[in-house]
């Protein structure tokens, strides 16, 4: 769902170096993605939970952070998108963490692990504006564990 409220026209664009340590500060898989020139997501790396990586980059070049197994953006410096702090001499360590989430998120996030279909929203008493939000965030999730799917058949034929 986060990753609808990124900005159209986040992309990189030519700016002085960054050097970075990116720390998995969370129990999740993630999924690292550089934004390039042209607001393409291109993956870098995957991080193990408590893991870290040394990542050369530039001031103006975003980075997202994607839980592999729910497709959920995380944060780091309690911001969806992180850009390096233009240090020459030693690498900027950052932490990724877990976004805060409203009480609603959280509600919408059980029922969504509740329910086997998109179809069993409907049979929910709950207002059509949340029945509309969890169609939408269980049509993401399932898009998501079919490209996981896709990439990891891709490495079973390699």
């Amino acid at each position: 769902m986060e990753l609808l409220n990124l900005r159209p026209n986040l992309r990189s664009i030519r700016s002085v170096p960054s050097r970075l340590y990116i720390e998995n500060g969370t129990e999740c898989t993630v999924d690292l993605y550089w934004i390039d020139y042209d607001s393409k997501l291109t993956k870098i790396a995957t991080l193990n939970p408590n893991s870290g990586t040394p990542i050369n980059t530039y001031s103006m070049h975003p980075w997202i952070f994607i839980d592999r197994s729910t497709g959920q953006l995380l944060q780091v410096r309690n911001e969806s998108v992180l850009f390096g702090k233009p240090i020459y001499a030693q690498r900027e360590k950052v932490y990724i963490h877990l976004p805060m989430k409203s009480l609603q998120d959280l509600a919408l996030l059980c029922l969504l692990n509740s329910l086997e279909s998109v179809d069993a929203v409907d049979e929910l008493e709950i207002p059509e504006i949340l029945k509309r939000d969890l169609r939408t965030v269980f049509l993401i999730r399932e898009e998501h564990k079919k490209r996981l799917k896709e990439q990891v058949e891709r490495l079973r034929v390699l």
